[in-house]
């Protein structure tokens, strides 16, 4: 009985996610919902060796993103995406809005990098509701579309994977994936009056 419970709310909560991403990023394609599903599962998907080297990349993709992309003018992001389970993406180009330092977000990235998660099981049962919401025809691709990119990304092993190259052109996506858990310590010094735009 307990664990028909939770895997309802597991069904649940990722099915949420799912629809939500689809409904903020309406252009995403399979390679982008898969990657979220990953973020998900295992978090961020490789270690990091130190805080000066997280920051240091940090630091240079916040600088591109702030000269290159039409968010940096917009406003367009909000703090965060839900990834669900453990995880959540925080966007860079909101942090200066909130006062969030660079050095904070590499601190808990690297934190969050050491923390190992997730199962080629659990992220195969998030692959397969994924399967069912795209035959309901609530995905901005088709079955086959998913099917043909499902059939190499399995037998690849469920591998990380890069955002697609549409997803890239009309989000500009810049984030990184941290714990759940941490983001008290992260929104902990944001500028006074400010309320951080979380999505869920």
């Amino acid at each position: 009985m307990k664990n028909t419970k939770r895997d309802e709310t597991f069904l649940r909560e990722t099915r949420h996610v799912i629809e939500r991403h689809i409904e903020l990023y309406p252009k995403c394609e399979p390679d982008d919902i898969v990657k979220l599903l990953h973020q998900s599962e295992f978090g961020c998907g490789h270690f990091v060796r130190s805080k000066e080297i997280a920051e240091e990349y940090l630091k240079r993709e916040y600088e591109a993103c702030m000269l290159t992309t039409k968010a940096a003018a917009a406003g367009e992001h909000p703090l965060t995406d839900e990834t669900g389970g453990m995880f959540v993406r925080v966007h860079l180009e909101p942090l200066a809005r909130y006062g969030i330092p660079l050095s904070r977000l590499a601190e808990l990235f690297v934190r969050s990098s050491e923390v190992r998660t997730g199962s080629t099981d659990g992220m195969l049962k998030k692959l397969g509701l994924l399967k069912e919401i795209c035959r309901q025809g609530k995905t901005p691709f088709d079955e086959e579309t998913l099917s043909a990119f499902l059939k190499k990304y399995v037998a690849a092993g469920c591998p990380a994977i890069h955002h697609s190259e549409t997803y890239r052109r009309l989000y500009h996506p810049a984030y990184r994936v941290i714990c759940r858990e941490f983001l008290p310590e992260l929104i902990g010094g944001e500028c006074a009056g400010s309320e951080p735009e979380i999505h869920i």
